[in-house]
């Protein structure tokens, strides 16, 4: 499972040596130019609409790709 948020307002310090990389700021106007998951890029354009979403996606073992996408906003 994968969580993902978003915030408008931000105070604190961020982490420079996180398990995950060095995080950095990216204009919005600039994250289709980002390498990232198919996944997670599938998912980008929600964050900034109104309300919430949930996206269910079903793994084909077989095949080790995706099959069924569900995708749910409220």
């Amino acid at each position: 499972m994968i969580f993902n948020y978003i915030t408008t307002d931000f105070s604190g310090e961020v982490t420079k040596d996180g398990p995950e990389g060095e995080p950095i700021w990216v204009n919005k106007n600039e994250l289709d130019q980002l390498p990232m998951q198919k996944s997670i890029r599938r998912r980008m354009p929600f964050f900034f609409e109104e309300g919430t979403f949930e996206i269910h996606i079903t793994w084909d073992e077989g095949t080790k790709e995706e099959g069924k996408v569900v995708i749910r906003k409220t």
